[in-house]
């Protein structure tokens, strides 16, 4: 990790989406990819060997439920910062997802203004709450 940079890992199924979210991420200045993750067990390897600032997930991920994740880490880390990744805002698990530990969720055609500004905001400790438009 290098140092004043806000660490981040991607948890996220799909590869296209994964590399994607880690390409758009390297190229802000202030953040750097430490870590990223197809399934719910590397997800949970891959946070404790990185320790990150702050760790995206998608709720559907391979393996674990992104909920399930969500609660090992906040079990272990109970300081965490969390933010979900989502297609859908009437999710059936965001709820349970921020009761678990989560700081906020993004839809995943958020612009990427959105995303670093979010990213930013949990970093910093804030709780993002969103509300519909």
């Amino acid at each position: 990790m290098t140092a004043g940079k806000i660490s981040i890992l991607v948890v996220e199924g799909h590869y296209v989406v994964r590399k994607g979210l880690v390409a758009l991420l390297e190229m802000i200045n202030g953040l750097e990819v430490v870590g990223e993750a197809a399934n719910g067990r590397e997800a949970l390897e891959q946070f404790h060997k990185n320790h990150p600032d702050v760790t995206l997930i998608d709720l559907r991920i391979p393996g674990r439920m992104g909920v399930d994740v969500i609660k090992r880490i906040c079990l272990d880390s109970p300081r965490a910062r969390i933010i979900v990744l989502t297609n859908f805002e009437d999710d059936e698990d965001l709820p349970r997802a921020l009761e678990a530990g989560a700081q906020t969720y993004l839809l995943n055609g958020m612009a990427a203004d959105e995303l670093v500004a979010t990213i930013r905001e949990v970093h910093g400790g804030s709780l993002r709450i969103l509300t519909s438009p």
